[in-house]
């Protein structure tokens, strides 16, 4: 281990394995070296994700069209607002903990800025509270709502391109109750999807797809719980969206994976408790129908003015001013001076938020049990699905601010009745939670967790394959070990392709195809042919039925363009698995089926017939791409599995540019010793010519999980006896 930094009651070093401890005497001293470790090795991440999220691109780092449309739609946003006020509902005692994180953070800076700001001659200002504010919104939303936002922009492309409202019930049965379509096809749409290459230039990645499951004792061979968790962000960039610490104060401490630019530790664990996340598809962003002229809209029969807001931005030095017309459902989309029907769209964590989420953060060193936690994760505004182990409990809390409203929240609303405005939020007791279920464990995927809860803030969420077949194996095994739980996070077996085949294999057409189909195993594992098979025939079947949603045009923007088909793929499918449906243009089941094997399939000889490779790049935030020869980029890593199996690879094209949902980080709890099981793709630092940049990759490759140790034993000695 090396000593980075000491000062009287802290001292930060680096433990074998590359990951950042800090020992303190006191919490203000401890979050003071936890900011400073932050900046050490992820000061450049830290800085230009700030720099994005204020809209400041064009201004700071490269002028293009690219970046305009980045800095335009951040400033649409305004993630900065009231940051401000929103400290001042922070207790005194958080409050210091606060500025002492951000005091740790600039004394680093002071000692050296990442050396990619001076190359361009950018002046780092000193990083402030408000900012991890901005991050903790930008950070909510870029992960999580974006998806949400472009699947409701869908449904009034749709029924824009005259696509029947009942195909519509299909595809979204029991959500489209009290739709107005003739109003909404007076809508002008302009902004109609989120630009995928948004959430990378943020240097976010968005934390759609993710897994976690926790076991009770009573099921596990050490006779405590065991945590899992692996977060599948975009695998393909450098560094990871993640950064590992482990926090010490006094005997107590925090060990675990946090986001740069937000204080502490999101999932890990302390002396009693541990916790992990996924995102839990909670619907917090609406959209109103706002009928306009001469600037304002109506409501409530009354014409009302629009609050205009303008923001400078600078491209080449010289500003330039853009225009924003707000009212209560949010920002307009659209020009109010031009009669005509308009979208005003509001997520609940705009504003008004951060101060909740901050103070969780800051208040769970001393967590001594289950409850206790649902309770403070609870508190957290932003969407997640976390499930928590102590000694002897296990329990599951859905978190996130879901507003009470009288609409599903799928498809705009009428903004000229203020009965359809939000009337305040759910409490988090409202919200899906449970502790100590009878089956003994509990998992989620980003699958249906309505059923919890007493409200259901889920309209829309991923297919339930990797929970289900998750639920499979938990549910036969008894005496379960963290070995067993890492065989579970690399499994990649696919319950959806199963579904398929079986509907599949009655109507192939005898050649080589079908030979390779018949033997296949449903494993999206290297050089399975089948799956390589599979997909073409999928994806032919899914053109065929969807690609009449607007016609040819619009369904090649969905795929290529938005992350609808990737995040959304369980309502498509259960269109395609049904016996009969509109969709299928009269056809049977049977008879689509067989056409779209016969179209991708049938003339394919032996030797066109490929194994399942996938493969990623990463690439560095900042650079691009621009630096690969110089080591910045690191690849190719080969990627197992699928869109639908535990250890979820899906790669795509999104913006132009490959993009993918893979496990990023590997966490492994078992409440029987102190420490954490993990991985990350890429390593603790974001400096390219550090050790630590790329040093967990071959790890990751390999499924050899490090050990981080809050009492510093050998790492390597614990590994070793797991798999002996």
């Amino acid at each position: 281990m090396k000593n980075l930094f000491y000062k009287e009651k802290l001292l930060l070093q680096r433990l074998k394995n590359g990951v950042l401890c800090v020992e303190a005497n006191n919490e203000e001293d401890m979050y003071f070296g936890n900011g400073y470790a932050q900046a050490v090795d992820r000061g450049m991440q830290m800085i230009f994700t700030r720099i994005v999220g204020q809209g400041r691109i064009c201004e700071l780092l490269k002028d293009s069209e690219e970046t305009w449309k980045a800095d335009v739609f951040f400033r649409r946003m305004n993630w900065q607002k009231d940051c401000e006020q929103e400290l001042q509902k922070m207790s005194a005692e958080n409050l210091a903990k606060f500025t002492a994180w951000c005091k740790g953070i600039n004394c680093a800076f002071r000692e050296k800025i990442p050396w990619e700001f001076r190359l361009l001659g950018v002046r780092v200002e000193p990083w402030k509270m408000e900012d991890s504010v901005l991050l903790m919104r930008m950070i909510s939303y870029l992960n999580l709502q974006q998806s949400q936002a472009e699947m409701e922009n869908l449904v009034v492309s749709l029924i824009q391109n005259d696509v029947p409202l009942t195909y519509l019930e299909e595809l979204f049965p029991g959500q489209l109750q009290g739709i107005d379509v003739e109003l909404i096809k007076k809508v002008r749409l302009h902004e109609t999807f989120v630009s995928q290459d948004i959430a990378w230039l943020s240097g976010i990645s968005p934390a759609i797809a993710s897994n976690n499951w926790v076991i009770h004792g009573r099921k596990t061979l050490s006779g405590h719980p065991i945590l899992a968790n692996d977060p599948h962000l975009e695998g393909n960039r450098l560094p990871n969206v993640w950064q590992e610490m482990l926090l010490k104060c006094g005997s107590s401490y925090l060990a675990g994976a946090g986001m740069p630019g937000i204080p502490g530790i999101l999932i890990g664990r302390n002396n009693s408790v541990s916790w992990g996340a996924t995102y839990a598809f909670m619907d917090s962003l609406d959209s109103w129908v706002e009928t306009c002229k001469n600037g304002e809209y109506y409501k409530d029969e009354k014409w009302h003015a629009f609050h205009k807001r303008t923001e400078v931005i600078y491209r080449k030095k010289k500003a330039h001013e853009v225009c924003y017309y707000e009212n209560e459902h949010g920002v307009l989309d659209g020009d109010p001076n031009v009669a005509g029907c308009y979208l005003a769209s509001k997520w609940a964590c705009g504003e008004n938020t951060g101060a909740r989420s901050l103070s969780a953060m800051f208040s769970n060193l001393f967590v001594t049990s289950a409850p206790q936690m649902m309770d403070i994760l609870g508190q957290l505004e932003v969407p997640f699905n976390w499930v928590i182990a102590d000694f002897e409990n296990i329990a599951y809390q859905m978190s996130g601010l879901c507003p009470v409203r009288n609409w599903s929240g799928l498809y705009p609303a009428d903004g000229r009745f203020s009965q359809n405005d939000w009337q305040g939020f759910y409490v988090h007791e409202d919200l899906p939670r449970s502790l100590n279920p009878p089956q003994q464990f509990i998992a989620t995927a980003n699958n249906n967790l309505n059923h919890l809860g007493k409200t259901s803030p889920i309209n829309l969420c991923m297919g339930s394959y990797r929970a289900d077949m998750i639920a499979k194996i938990l549910e036969k095994s008894t005496e379960v070990s963290s070995a067993d739980c890492i065989k579970i996070q690399h499994n990649v077996f696919s319950l959806q392709a199963q579904e398929f085949m079986k509907i599949l294999k009655p109507v192939m057409v005898a050649c080589p195809a079908e030979k390779e189909l018949k033997r296949w195993n449903c494993q999206y594992n290297f050089q399975a042919k089948g799956a390589w098979l599979f997909e073409k025939f999928y994806a032919q079947l899914f053109y065929d039925v969807f690609a009449k949603m607007g016609g040819e045009k619009v369904f090649a923007f969905l795929r290529e363009q938005t992350g609808i088909f990737i995040d959304f793929f369980g309502n498509f499918d259960n269109i395609l698995l049904q016996k009969s449906s509109r969709w299928f243009a009269g056809k049977t089941q049977a008879q689509i089926f067989k056409e779209a094997f016969e179209k991708s399939l049938l003339q394919l000889t032996q030797k066109d017939i490929q194994s399942w490779e996938q493969k990623i790049e990463l690439t560095n935030i900042f650079f691009s791409g621009k630096l690969k020869w110089l080591g910045f980029d690191y690849g190719p890593v080969d990627i197992a599995g699928g869109r639908a199996t535990i250890q979820q690879g899906q790669l795509y094209q999104s913006g132009g540019r490959k993009t993918s949902f893979v496990p990023s980080l590997r966490m492994i709890v078992d409440m029987s010793t102190m420490g954490i099981m993990s991985h990350l793709l890429g390593g603790p630092s974001d400096r390219r010519f550090s050790l630590y940049y790329t040093s967990e990759v071959d790890m990751w490759r390999t499924q050899r999980y490090k050990y981080i140790d809050p009492f510093l034993e050998d790492e390597a000695k614990f590994i070793s006896n797991l798999f002996t």
